[in-house]
């Protein structure tokens, strides 16, 4: 009983961490009125590079747990590959105590 217990509340911790959403504002990508704001680019190096982001921070989803101190502790809008890759990382990020504004959701094919 203990363990189909254990099992629930792992199960339902996953998909709370990767499938409902975060409580931070959707951004256009036109951030004119921030200039202390860094923009944190999470997508691949090739689709970042086939679409840049003037003045973005490149770093891919799967390294931000490694280069997240990197990070100057300003204004961070995301910019993600998908759902899934922003919630995970902005609640990373938010953990980590980084203060995250906005997002924008670069490949949304929705």
């Amino acid at each position: 009983m203990v363990a189909v217990v254990m099992m629930f509340l792992l199960v339902s911790y996953v998909i709370y961490q990767h499938y409902v959403p975060v409580k931070v504002k959707q951004q256009s990508l036109s951030l004119s009125n921030d200039d202390e704001a860094v923009i944190l680019d999470l997508r691949s190096y090739q689709d970042a590079a086939k679409e840049p982001f003037e003045d973005a921070c490149n770093i891919p989803y799967p390294y931000i747990k490694r280069h997240y101190h990197q990070l100057p502790s300003r204004h961070l809008y995301v910019i993600a590959p998908d759902w899934v890759s922003k919630n995970v990382s902005i609640r990373f990020l938010k953990r980590k105590g980084l203060n995250v504004k906005g997002y924008s959701i670069m490949n949304d094919f929705s």
